[in-house]
């Protein structure tokens, strides 16, 4: 957990969802979806489909998480990746694998994303009940056909 506290009544991937709200209201994406994750080490990062996330915009979503909830959070490199169809929660797990426990985001995870996720043991907090066709899978680069 990000510097070993986390708020006093909600768990870590509501924080996650805090933070992918705050991101998503801050950059005003409407129907595009933001993912945070919490590492191993603690710290968080997001990833937007098909956008770069700065670390500066992660910090900001932080700073406002922690003055609305008076906790301290960690702030990590966000993730980036190249125009694809990977989703947002993809992106993170493509880019930190192994060190991702958690992950929440702003929109449910669609049903492809949540059984990756399951597969690698990454709790997430909800899901809906679409799957999207082009979903590439990050192991394969296989793209899901409906």
């Amino acid at each position: 957990m990000a510097n070993a506290e986390k708020h006093k009544t909600d768990s870590v991937d509501v924080f996650c969802k805090k933070i992918a709200d705050q991101i998503a209201a801050d950059l005003n994406i409407g129907e595009g979806t933001v993912a945070v994750a919490i590492l191993t080490n603690g710290t968080y990062v997001a990833a937007r489909l098909q956008t770069a996330l700065t670390v500066e915009q992660v910090n900001d979503a932080v700073r406002k998480i922690e003055q609305a909830d008076s906790v301290s959070l960690t702030a990590a490199p966000t993730a980036t990746a190249p125009k694809t169809n990977l989703h947002a929660e993809m992106m993170i797990w493509l880019q930190h694998q192994g060190a991702m426990m958690e992950v929440a985001a702003s929109r449910p995870c669609c049903k492809l994303c949540a059984q990756f996720l399951e597969s690698k043991r990454i709790s997430y907090p909800d899901v809906g009940d679409w799957p999207h066709n082009g979903w590439i899978n990050p192991e394969t680069n296989e793209a899901y056909v409906a």
